[in-house]
């Protein structure tokens, strides 16, 4: 067992706290967390006296007791040990989490908007079941972190008054990324937190996304701005990456991609010269590839 500072004295201060009595089917839950390792227990989130045997003094109001704690209250708790640096520095924790949140979508709807709806730390890393993110378990791992985000961003009705597609969670499955993560466990392959940040979560702009995509496709972003097509992003005609790869669908890069995203801009018959000129790329990564086959083909037959 991984003793830290709040590990102190554990054994005695289970043995001495009313909640344990009272609550012993949430204890079962808190009993593999990396929270109760710690020696953290019931009343540091929930506040109330664990040393009063009766339920009225222990949930008195005067013990600071606030039972189930709103979403505000649930970021604000978990930022009074996680954004402090006394507190966080033995165990080599960022205690910027709290700030963050506060600069994403979901901690602008909630702390400007008073809109609960959005998420908060407990709905992406649980309530008493808190695991380290390393815990393959974990809601927060990263083969994991796209179906926590589909719990809210699958929901129809709950992303209906925010315009936001319900469908994004079943088009990443599909994608390049998805496949790699979730089929092929590919852990690096990103995930909805690789592009959207966690705690500071917000949607990239036009501006950002080379910047996004770019953290992992270095290459492809160099020969990008060494492209005619750099010159038309600069003029806000284009958007990068995602015009033709897409966004939570990201496609592979062939020569059948090729032909159906370059139409969007360039319409046969208008564009002259540079339709006539991708039509010859189209043919020539076609016969490439094809000339690629034979070639695997007959290196597997010798």
């Amino acid at each position: 067992l991984f003793m830290g500072p709040g590990s102190a004295g554990i054994l005695s201060a289970q043995e001495s706290n009313s909640c344990v009595d009272c609550h012993s089917e949430t204890i079962d839950d808190l009993k593999g967390s990396v929270h109760y390792k710690q020696g953290i227990l019931c009343n540091q989130c929930h506040g109330g006296d664990p040393t009063k045997a009766d339920e009225v003094s222990a949930h008195s109001a005067e013990s600071g007791f606030i039972g189930v704690p709103d979403k505000k209250q649930i970021a604000e708790k978990c930022g009074s040990c996680h954004a402090d640096v006394e507190t966080m520095n033995f165990y080599g924790i960022p205690t910027d989490q709290l700030a963050r949140y506060k600069t994403s979508v979901h901690g602008k709807k909630l702390f400007n908007e008073n809109d609960t709806h959005v998420a908060v730390c407990s709905d992406c890393h649980g309530y008493h079941d808190v695991l380290p993110i390393s815990d393959p378990q974990s809601p927060v791992y990263p083969s994991n972190i796209p179906k926590t985000c589909s719990r809210c961003h699958a929901n129809e009705k709950l992303m209906a008054p925010y315009g936001i597609s319900p469908d994004v969670y079943q088009t990443y499955l599909g994608s390049v990324h998805g496949k790699a993560l979730l089929e092929k466990h590919d852990l690096g392959a990103p995930h909805c937190a690789s592009c959207h940040g966690s705690h500071g979560a917000v949607p990239p702009g036009v501006k950002e996304i080379s910047s996004v995509c770019g953290k992992c496709h270095v290459n492809e972003k160099k020969y990008f701005l060494e492209s005619p097509h750099a010159k038309a992003l600069e003029q806000g005609k284009f958007n990068e990456c995602i015009a033709c790869h897409g966004n939570h669908g990201v496609k592979h890069a062939t020569p059948e991609l090729y032909a159906e995203t370059c139409d969007r801009c360039h319409v046969p018959g208008e564009g002259g010269v540079m339709v006539r000129r991708g039509d010859q790329f189209s043919r020539l990564i076609g016969t490439s590839e094809h000339t690629k086959e034979v070639s695997e083909s007959l290196v597997k037959q010798a």
